[in-house]
C-alpha cells in the first residue's frame, strides 16, 4: 500500500465510491463531516498520505476544515484534493486559498483522481527528500549548502537586488556541553533557532556548524547594533557567559559566491573575537587589507624561523620592596625585513588561530633554554625565566615530555622555566587545562595562571586549578585612579594572598602603582615602571646591577 487517505463526504454512497477507486492502492479512512474529519487527523499516531474533501456538507463544510487543518496543524504538509460538486470558479479559488492542493469536479473519474493522487504524493516525496538533503536535522533550518543554493537562487532570479550576509557566532559554547552535556547543548542551539526564526521571519536562516548561525536579509539595509538588541541575551539560559558576535556582509548580484560572502561574514565577526566591548562587525576593506597582512605574516614564519629574525626579549621581574630582579619573561621580538620591529601583539593572536604558535612557542622555549645554560656556563648571575604555553599547547598530549627533554639536555633545573598559561585557555576546555596542568606539575614544572582577572572564570579557574602562582592582569593596576577601582583590586590581591598563592602583578607603569604593591606585600612585579623588554645582552647587564 501507498499509504493511507482520508475520504470526507457527507454521502455515504461517495466515499464509497472512491474507496472503491482507492481500493489496492491505498488503504481509506471516512468520515462524515470536516468535525469528524479534523478529529480523526488528531487521532493520527503516523501522518495521512492525503484527504480527499468535498467542500459542500452539513455541520463544519469542506472550506471550515480547510481552515482548522490549517491552524492546528501548520507544518503537518497533508495534501487535500477537494473532489466536489461545486465546479464555480470561486469555490476553487477559496479552496485553493485555504490551502487545498488540487481541485477535482464531480462526476467521478477514476484514472484521473488515481493520476492526480500519485503525482501529488511523489512530489510530496520529492520536496520531503530535498528537505532531507538542504535542512539542519537539529534545529530545522537550512543547512549550509541549503542555504548557499537558495541565496544563490534570489541573487540570479533579482540580480540587482542587495542582500546582508550575516554571521552569528556563539562563543564558548562548548562549555556547554562539557558542563551539562549533549543534550542541553542541543536544547540550547534549537531555542537558539526557534528564536531567529520568530524574530527575523524575513531573513533566510541557516546553521552552518555546530555553534554558528547564518542569517540572508532581502534587501540589505541591516544595522549591526539593531541586530545585536534584538539577540543580546538569547544564549544564556544556563547562567554561562556565552558572548554573541556578529558578522555582516554586503552583496548585490552573483559576482562573488555566497560561500565566500558566508566566509567574509564569519572573518568580520572573528576579526572581534577577543573584544568584549564590541559585538558585531561589517565586512569591509580595512578587514580585507588586515587578512592579506595576516596572510603574509603567516607565509613569513618559516623564513623568519631559518633566517634569526625572531629574538628572544627578557623583561625583569623586580620585588616592589626592593627593586631586586626576582624573575624575568621571555618575550618574543620579530625584525622583520621589510615591516621592521614587529612586537608580539601584531603576531601571537594571529599565530593563536592559525596554530603556527606551537611552531613559535618551540622557538621560544629553545632560545630561552639555550639563554639560561649560556649564563650558567659562564658563572653569570640567572633568575627563573617564565615562558609563555599557549591555549594550542595545551592539547599536546606529549607537552611535559617535550619540555623535560629541552630542559635535561641543556642541563637547565626545572624551577628555572616557570610556564605561564593564559587564564582564557580555561574557556577553551577547563578539563584538558587540568590535565595539562597536573601533568607539568608532575614533571616538575611550576605552572603559573597569566592574565589572572581578565576573564569571566577567574574565581573559578583560580580554585580548580593547580596553579601554583597567578600573573595579575594590567587592568587592575590601571583603574586604581578610581575609589572603586583600588578597592576592588586591594580586596583581590588580598584575597590572592590569603589563599597562599604566588602573585606577579603586571603593567606596573607608576610609582603610585608601585607603592601600592608594596603595601600589600607582593613580592613579584613586571613593568615599564622597572625595566621594558631588553634584548639579551641589556638583561644582562640589568641582572649584574640589580641582583
Amino acid at each position: 500500500m501507498a499509504g493511507t487517505v482520508l475520504i470526507v463526504d457527507d454521502n455515504p454512497v461517495n466515499r464509497t465510491v472512491l474507496a472503491n477507486i482507492l481500493k489496492g492502492e491505498y488503504e481509506t479512512l471516512q468520515a462524515a463531516d470536516g468535525a469528524e474529519a479534523l478529529e480523526l487527523v488528531r487521532q493520527r499516531t503516523s501522518p495521512l498520505s492525503a484527504i480527499l474533501l468535498d467542500l459542500i456538507m452539513p455541520g463544519m463544510d469542506g472550506y471550515a476544515f480547510l481552515e482548522a487543518l490549517g491552524r492546528e496543524f501548520p507544518r503537518a504538509g497533508i495534501p487535500v484534493i477537494v473532489v466536489t460538486g461545486d465546479t464555480e470558479a470561486d469555490a476553487e479559488v477559496r479552496a485553493l486559498d485555504l490551502g487545498a492542493t488540487d481541485f477535482l469536479g464531480k462526476p467521478y473519474r477514476p484514472r484521473v483522481i488515481l493520476a492526480r493522487l500519485k503525482n501529488i504524493l511523489q512530489l510530496r516525496e520529492n520536496a520531503a527528500r530535498l528537505h532531507r538533503v538542504e535542512r539542519d536535522s537539529l534545529t530545522g533550518l537550512y543547512n549550509q549548502e541549503g542555504f548557499y543554493q537558495q541565496v544563490e537562487t534570489l541573487l540570479r532570479r533579482e540580480p540587482g537586488l542587495e542582500v546582508d550576509i550575516v554571521a552569528v557566532d556563539i562563543g564558548n559554547f562548548k562549555l556547554v556541553n562539557a558542563l551539562y552535556g549533549v543534550n542541553v547543548g542541543d536544547e540550547v542551539l534549537r531555542q537558539t533557532a526557534r528564536r531567529l526564526q520568530k524574530q527575523f521571519s524575513r531573513a533566510i536562516l541557516a546553521r552552518r556548524t555546530a555553534d554558528q548561525f547564518l542569517m540572508a536579509f532581502p534587501g540589505g539595509g541591516v544595522g549591526g547594533e539593531e541586530l545585536w538588541d534584538q539577540i543580546r541575551g538569547w544564549t544564556n539560559p544556563l547562567g554561562l557567559n556565552l558572548p554573541v558576535r556578529l558578522g555582516i556582509c554586503a552583496a548585490r548580484g552573483t559576482a562573488v559566491p555566497v560561500s565566500v560572502l558566508c566566509d567574509n561574514a564569519k572573518i568580520a565577526a572573528d576579526s572581534i573575537w577577543n573584544r568584549y566591548d564590541c559585538h558585531w562587525a561589517v565586512y569591509d576593506d580595512a578587514i580585507r587589507t588586515r587578512l592579506e597582512t595576516e596572510q603574509q605574516l603567516a607565509d613569513d614564519l618559516e623564513a623568519a624561523l631559518q633566517t634569526g629574525q625572531l629574538e628572544a626579549w627578557y623583561q625583569p621581574k623586580c620585588d616592589p620592596a626592593t627593586g631586586k630582579v626576582v624573575g624575568a619573561e621571555a618575550l618574543v621580538r620579530w625584525n622583520h625585513p621589510t615591516r621592521g620591529s614587529l612586537s608580539p601583539d601584531a603576531f601571537v593572536p594571529l599565530f593563536e588561530r592559525n596554530r603556527l604558535i606551537l611552531k613559535l612557542d618551540r622557538f621560544m622555549w629553545e632560545r630561552t633554554c639555550r639563554d639560561l645554560a649560556a649564563w650558567q656556563q659562564a658563572g653569570h648571575p640567572a633568575v627563573p625565566v617564565s615562558v609563555n604555553v599557549s591555549r594550542v599547547d595545551v592539547y599536546q598530549r606529549d607537552l611535559a615530555e617535550q619540555l623535560g627533554a629541552l630542559l635535561d639536555r641543556l642541563g637547565i633545573r626545572r624551577d628555572m622555566l616557570p610556564l605561564e598559561i593564559t587564564e582564557s585557555a580555561y574557556c577553551d576546555d577547563p578539563a584538558q587545562l587540568n590535565d595539562t596542568i597536573r601533568r607539568l606539575r608532575h614533571a616538575g614544572f611550576r605552572v603559573e595562571m597569566d592574565d589572572f582577572g581578565s576573564g569571566w572564570s577567574s574565581l573559578n579557574a583560580l580554585t580548580e586549578l593547580p596553579v601554583d602562582g597567578v600573573k595579575l592582569d594590567r587592568k587592575f593596576l590601571q583603574d586604581l585612579e578610581t575609589e572603586q577601582g583600588e578597592r576592588f583590586a586591594r580586596h583581590l590581591v588580598e584575597m590572592i594572598g590569603d589563599l597562599g598563592i604566588p602573585m606577579t602583578a603586571e603593567g606596573v607603569e607608576s610609582a603610585r602603582q608601585a607603592s601600592f604593591l608594596r603595601e600589600l606585600g607582593c613580592r613579584s612585579a613586571q613593568g615599564l615602571y622597572y625595566a621594558p623588554p631588553m634584548p639579551r645582552e641589556r638583561f644582562e647587564a640589568y641582572l649584574l646591577e640589580r641582583l
